[in-house]
């Protein structure tokens, strides 16, 4: 959990965007501020988000959209990710879907390397479904994990297709608690397929950094968890 919650990009590596987590109005400002900072920072060229599937607790293509024009984020530097017309079709608009059109956009624009942006208790959960629709769509994408801006932890809020209220400390517990049950293929919609382990998440990272090394041309040390 530490590592993806402080994972760190190469500093000789460029980004070919950061897509931003769909979230609730409630916790949207959070990737939002980040997109837009990676943005004006210089870090990434583009920034992507969810165009489509509202009615399913997303905050929506046009308040994003607003957003981060209004930090400054021009429209020719926002790209939009439309949830896969499958998924659409079959009401089945969730993070996993999510993941695997990110991942579709990504081979389709033949992106290399992007920032995974979502609020920390959000990101772990967000993380591990991303792999686990890489090893189905597109293994060679280097992910990087950059959690969104603070919001604070206390605060009741909703989540989760807005349909799960509470704190952002007591939604951390409760994202821990869907990672087990997303991983149980019982619980999965035939569409999708059961969440990666966490040990599949590590060994996605160190093939990544692995991977990586080799597009630097540096030294890679290969480390144990």
């Amino acid at each position: 959990m530490a590592r993806v919650l402080g994972d760190e990009i190469p500093s000789s590596q460029k980004p070919d965007a950061a897509y931003l987590v769909g979230e609730t109005a409630y916790n949207g400002l959070s990737v939002l501020l980040r997109g837009s900072e990676l943005w004006k920072g210089g870090v990434v060229p583009r920034i992507a988000i969810q165009a489509n599937g509202e009615g399913y607790g997303y905050c929506g293509y046009e308040y994003s959209l607003h957003k981060l024009k209004e930090e400054g984020v021009p429209s020719t530097a926002i790209v939009p990710m439309y949830i896969c017309q499958e998924f659409i079709d079959a009401k089945c608009v969730n993070t996993l879907s999510e993941m695997i059109s990110v991942a579709r956009l990504a081979k389709k624009s033949s992106w290399r390397s992007i920032y995974l942006v979502a609020p920390h208790f959000h990101q772990l959960r967000s993380f591990l479904t991303m792999v686990t629709a890489l090893d189905k769509e597109y293994p060679e994408l280097l992910v990087y994990n950059r959690v969104g801006m603070p919001l604070p932890w206390n605060e009741s809020v909703i989540h989760s297709q807005g349909v799960l209220t509470g704190t952002r400390l007591k939604l951390f517990v409760e994202e821990l608690n869907r990672i087990q049950a997303y991983q149980n293929p019982v619980s999965v919609n035939p569409l999708l397929m059961p969440l990666v382990s966490i040990e599949r998440g590590i060994a996605y990272l160190n093939e990544r950094d692995r991977r990586a090394f080799y597009f630097m041309g540096g030294m890679y040390h290969d480390i144990s968890f």
